[in-house]
């Protein structure tokens, strides 16, 4: 009984953040919100913290290098490699290419790993979605509701935000929505220095 009790309350769960077309705008967003504050909660973005002690300060980023055979067999391409300045362990920030087999393991990711995921995980939930690609060096996702293209950022944990990176200071150049069948050019969504954009 009780197995069954969880599992009624994990569907429970399920069903209220899966996709519902009836669902108003403004009850759908606050759901997306909630679904990416518990994202950046469970997968923070990772800058250089030792994976030996946990000590996040006075760490030394050494360079690339080449990544192991058993990174290898989750198309890892590179490796960063970090000196601890505590413990003076050395961590391997493995950059997986396959990152749904990885990424749920090691709580260890940053825009690139958690676009990809997020992006999994809401057209799982019955969202349409697309990814976000910004030459500027970021990644982001975007969820259709109500016939509009919305912007969400699981590192940031932000929702409908488009203008989030003007406030970083960024300068941004092409912006880019890739679906399995269409790229399009989203630059003027997220800036209002459209011309300047274009011209870097």
């Amino acid at each position: 009984a009780g197995e069954s009790a969880g599992v009624e309350g994990a569907s429970g769960v399920l069903g209220s953040v899966m996709h519902d077309p009836s669902r108003s705008e403004e009850a759908t967003l606050s759901i997306l919100k909630s679904l990416m504050v518990w994202f950046k909660a469970d997968y923070p973005y990772y800058y250089d913290g030792c994976m030996k002690c946990a000590n996040a300060e006075g760490n030394v980023f050494l360079g690339v290098i080449a990544p192991t055979a058993a990174e290898q067999e989750h198309y890892a391409g590179r490796t960063e490699l970090y000196q601890c300045g505590r413990c003076a362990s050395f961590s391997r920030f493995a950059r997986y290419n396959h990152v749904g087999t990885t990424l749920y393991d090691t709580n260890r990711g940053r825009c690139g790993e958690y676009s990809v995921v997020a992006l999994a995980l809401v057209e799982a939930l019955g969202y349409t979605a697309r990814w976000i690609v910004d030459w500027a060096d970021h990644l982001w996702i975007e969820v259709l509701v109500q016939g509009r293209w919305v912007h969400l950022d699981p590192c940031e944990a932000a929702v409908d935000e488009p203008l989030l990176y003007e406030s970083w200071g960024k300068n941004q150049t092409y912006i880019m929505a890739f679906t399995r069948e269409s790229i399009e050019d989203v630059t003027s969504t997220y800036t209002t220095q459209h011309e300047a954009s274009m011209s870097r």
